[in-house]
């Protein structure tokens, strides 16, 4: 049982029909105790891409896409929402699979239902885009590797305690709300760049890594596939999708000749707890020399943080530790944090730091 603020334990009641499956919409003012129950729900088996989109065109906000689940089950069984989806649609059972990490002329395809497990364990990742796979590897522990899949990842919601109090307790403005209240309120986890419209952070851990390498996501809906850069796909308070829209899979253009890259995270404990910051760095060597660099920080914006200022400083630069030093200033040096959670500041620090280091070291063993 999760009990969150806000709730009135009076109003406790161990009959389903009364607690677990309410039948109006949840508010903070009429709240309660949120059980390990879900609430009701039709469950469809989508035989193809198509159809999905279909279905959640037709119903709208009362449908809600399932794969692995594991972000979308707990916010249900949390009540998160003010109104929980009434149909879910199954979209394991579309055929052609959605699972297929393949090479293609110009990259690698990565479907949207791999798995993450089935991402770190590819060879085609593991040998081209080895960031991807130490990001895919420090998403969670193995049980939910195995479950979780890449599309999920990207497009599950922020872990945000105010977004993800049960029974809809601060209907915030990424709920549709007129507040933030971590603007105010604990905001030890929160943002320091980026948009202040909502302070959440991105959950992603791939998200960074993807954005470090270039890859763009294939997305389907009623006017056929677009695609978007991973970069563009998320908003200040979420992603690009359309309700009738769903990502159906990731493309990552070939490394360049010379490239190196790295992924670091910074944690309150174990590797697998959500990530305090987050850095991902992919750069191309001339002659020992930074040509160009990508650099994304996860766990510190509403969406991955791209820090232009950073790439600036490495260009041109012999990787070492003075240009460590500088990229590392220069990352932090858009940052506003909020009231609780300066430390975050100096964590990007360091982490800039760590990677410039590291792919230093990666680098004179090559040469």
């Amino acid at each position: 049982m999760s009990i969150r603020d806000k709730f009135d334990l009076a109003l406790y009641d161990p009959q389903p029909a009364a607690a677990d499956c309410p039948q109006g919409p949840i508010t903070a003012a009429g709240g309660y105790a949120c059980f390990d129950s879900l609430p009701p729900f039709e469950y469809v088996n989508a035989e193809s891409v198509a159809e999905a989109v279909t279905l959640l065109r037709t119903h709208g906000a009362e449908a809600a896409l399932i794969a692995g689940g594991q972000d979308l089950l707990r916010r249900l069984r949390n009540r998160v929402h003010a109104a929980s989806p009434r149909l879910l649609v199954n979209i394991k059972t579309v055929a052609p699979k959605l699972d297929a990490i393949v090479e293609t002329g110009d990259g690698v395809q990565i479907g949207a239902l791999a798995t993450l497990r089935q991402v770190e364990s590819s060879s085609l990742v593991r040998e081209r885009y080895s960031l991807l796979a130490q990001a895919v590897h420090a998403a969670g522990p193995l049980q939910y590797r195995n479950r979780a899949t890449l599309g999920g990842d990207l497009c599950q919601q922020v872990r945000c305690w105010y977004y993800q109090a049960s029974g809809n307790a601060y209907p915030c403005r990424r709920k549709g709300g007129s507040e933030c209240p971590a603007l105010e309120g604990d905001n030890r986890q929160h943002a320091i760049f980026g948009s202040r419209d909502c302070v959440a952070v991105c959950a992603s851990d791939t998200a960074p890594a993807l954005v470090a390498l270039g890859a763009s996501v294939r997305i389907a809906g009623p006017g056929g596939e677009r695609t978007v850069a991973v970069e563009d796909f998320f908003t200040a308070r979420g992603n690009v999708l359309a309700q009738d829209e769903m990502v159906t899979g990731v493309h990552l253009p070939f490394p360049e000749s010379g490239s190196l890259g790295v992924f670091e995270k910074f944690t309150q404990a174990s590797l697998f707890d959500p990530a305090v910051a987050s850095i991902a760095v992919v750069l191309r060597r001339d002659h020992g020399v930074c040509g160009s660099a990508r650099i994304a920080f996860g766990a510190v914006s509403p969406a991955p943080w791209r820090s232009l200022r950073a790439e600036g400083k490495l260009a041109g630069e012999r990787l070492g530790a003075a240009s460590a030093g500088r990229a590392a200033e220069a990352a932090v040096s858009e940052a506003w944090p909020l009231e609780c959670n300066g430390y975050k500041v100096d964590i990007v620090r360091v982490l800039m730091r760590r990677a410039v280091l590291a792919l230093a070291r990666a680098n004179s063993s090559d040469a």
